[in-house]
Order: C-alpha cells, then sequence, then structure tokens
C-alpha cells in the first residue's frame, strides 16, 4: 500500500470515512473526509529512520520524510493540499501516527530543486526533499494525541494520531500551515553539508519507475561512459590541476597527518569552491581524501589563529580524535592559509 492509501485506511478504522475520488494521480489523491467543507490534496510519503544506510553521520533520534517528486507540487485551497508522513513503526511509536507538514513550505523547496535540475537537463529528473524532526515529536503525540514541533528549516510539524485529523484542519492547520509565511523562528539557516549529501544519496537511492522485466538491453558501451564520468568525478575531487600541484608544491605532504602519498592526496577548499577566483593557493589545503571529506562535512576544521586542528565530538573515540589540538604542517612553501578563509571555515561548521 502507498503512505496515501494507509493514512486513508486509518482514517476510516477510526470512524472519518474519507472517500478517495477516483485513481492517485501525479498532483496528489483527493480525498474528502465526512464533516469538512473542502477536498483535501493528500501528498504523503513513510515516516523513515535517520538515513543511517547512507553512512552521513546523523542524530540517533532524527525522523524524516523524504518528499521525493518527478513534477511540483501543486498547492492549492480547494482541494486543500495537504503534505503529510505516515508513522506506523513500532520502534517510532506504539500507535499509528499522520505527521503534517507546511505544504506551501515543502513545495517551495521541492519546485525550485525540480526547476534547477529541468533548467540543468533533459527531462524526467527526480528530487528529494528531506523533512527531518525528532523522536520527541512521535513521543508526544503518541502521548497526547496530537504535538506540535519544527523541522530542521524551522518550519512547524504537527503529529497526531490519525482521529485528530478534523481537529488539525479546523484548528492547527490554519494556526501553523496557513502558507509559506507560517514557519517559526528558523534552526538552520542553510542545509549542512552533512544534509546536502544525505538527500543527494537518498536521491541515488530512490527506486525508479521502470519494469524490471522491460528492463534494456545491457549496453557494454556504457561500461565506458561510466569509467569517463569516474574518472570526470576523480579529477574534480582533486582540484583543478594547477590548483593542486600548488598546493603539493606548498605543504608537500596532507597539512593534517604529513602523509606523502600524492594520489591519496586531495586539493581541498578552505572556502568552498565558487569559481576560479576560489583557487587560491591560501584558500586551500593539501588533504588525505578521507580528511578532505571530513572538513567538507565541518567535522575537521581549523583554529584560525592558533593554526591547530579541530575536530568535532562526533569523531570522539575514533582514530580521528587523536588531530585534535595538533598544529597544521605547512611544509616547505612558505604559504600559510588564509585566516579569513579558516575563521570562515570554523564558523560554518561551528567548531
Amino acid at each position: 500500500m502507498s503512505a496515501v492509501s494507509d493514512i486513508v485506511a486509518a482514517l476510516d478504522a477510526v470512524g472519518l470515512h474519507p472517500a478517495v475520488s477516483g485513481q492517485p494521480g501525479a498532483q496528489g489523491s483527493v480525498v474528502t473526509v465526512p464533516g469538512y467543507a473542502r477536498a483535501l490534496r493528500i501528498y504523503a510519503w513513510e515516516v523513515s529512520d535517520n538515513g543511517s544506510a547512507t553512512g552521513t553521520v546523523r542524530p540517533a533520534d532524527e525522523r524524516r520524510i523524504q518528499a521525493s517528486r518527478t513534477q511540483p507540487l501543486e498547492v492549492t485551497l480547494d482541494p486543500e493540499t495537504l503534505v503529510l508522513g505516515w508513522c506506523d513503526d513500532d520502534s517510532f511509536s506504539p500507535t499509528p501516527l499522520i505527521v503534517a507538514f507546511n505544504p506551501a513550505a515543502v513545495a517551495a523547496r521541492v519546485n525550485a530543486k525540480l526547476a534547477r535540475r529541468l533548467a540543468a537537463s533533459a527531462a524526467n529528473v527526480r528530487v528529494s526533499d528531506s523533512q527531518q524532526f525528532r523522536q520527541g515529536l512521535l513521543d508526544s503525540a503518541s502521548a497526547s494525541g496530537l504535538a506540535v514541533g519544527q523541522n530542521q528549516h524551522g518550519d512547524y510539524v504537527v503529529a497526531m494520531k490519525p482521529e485528530l485529523l478534523l481537529d488539525y484542519l479546523t484548528t492547527h492547520k490554519p494556526a501553523y500551515h496557513a502558507g509559506a509565511a507560517a514557519s517559526g523562528p528558523s534552526i538552520v539557516t542553510s542545509p549542512s553539508m552533512a544534509d546536502l549529501v544525505a538527500e543527494a544519496e537518498m536521491e541515488e537511492a530512490e527506486p525508479t519507475d521502470e519494469d524490471p522485466g522491460q528492463l534494456p538491453v545491457f549496453d557494454p558501451a556504457a561500461i565506458e561512459d561510466g569509467r569517463e564520468r569516474v574518472a570526470r568525478e576523480i579529477a574534480i575531487r582533486r582540484g583543478q590541476a594547477a590548483f593542486r600541484q600548488k598546493l603539493l608544491q606548498a605543504y608537500g605532504c596532507c597539512a593534517m597527518t604529513g602523509c606523502t602519498v600524492e594520489p591519496a592526496l586531495e586539493a581541498a577548499h578552505i572556502v568552498r569552491y565558487q569559481g576560479p577566483g576560489t583557487n587560491h593557493v591560501t584558500n586551500g589545503l593539501l588533504l588525505r581524501a578521507d580528511l578532505h571529506s571530513l572538513f567538507d562535512f565541518g567535522l575537521l576544521s581549523v583554529d584560525p589563529s592558533t593554526l591547530t586542528i579541530l575536530v568535532s565530538p562526533v569523531l570522539d573515540a575514533t582514530e580521528y580524535e587523536g588531530l585534535r589540538g595538533q598544529p597544521l604542517q605547512l611544509g616547505h612553501g612558505g604559504v600559510s592559509p588564509s585566516q579569513q578563509a579558516l575563521a570562515h571555515h570554523r564558523a560554518s561548521s561551528h567548531l
């Protein structure tokens, strides 16, 4: 069953007896509920865990829906649009719950992503927007019937038992989800690199609409195309050749560990790459590949005053903890990283 079908069945089980108008379509399922004047346009996804399968470090109590779309979300007043999560996982809640999100805010994010992807590619793109909240919201709704919290964007999230849907529609939706401006104070001003990577990995893992019994014929030539793409990605990851060469000359080794194995060393931008102007040697560190990833995630940084390594508590009890407080190995090139760039990186990493 789909998340919408599960929600409709749950509403029917508690006596609300909704009716689905026609077949579910690209623009949500249209549902009418006796006792509510307007029809409802429902988009819904399953509530899942913290995305640990991606390998990205996430809070253990994080819950989410992954609003995946190939077409824009349509927000209308009649039928009235709802963006919902369906939670019937016993490990999250002892009773099934519906989780409601601000439809205008979700649509704004999803539709903007689709527009960017469509502008950059041909067609048939899929985007996914993560709406994250904490387990405590589900716990409160399980105990009291309905609870209000916030997601990582600062928008209000309302979790409820199915029998309280009409209460949400008549009281809580007008208060919390009347429009994109109905969000609370911002919790995260912009997505972290971990959020962006987790969303990208989940988009890659989204099932396609292809019929498994009618897959295209395997084309060996695609292997070469794939190898070329990987080669380009490696080249980008290592940094433009001239930039990387300057850092090799300036540092001669990994700036954090002293590793001198050149194939393992990458050109890390301190302030993220924003065109050739950021390929300045003082905006770079030569880092071992794993440290480059952790640096980009904000789990490693550098104190701009002492040029010593900062390590996130997330990495405590790992091999990286030993880097904490160690000085950068500035090498023999007479070049030091920009203090302003390091300060910018540290501030964005919250270390």
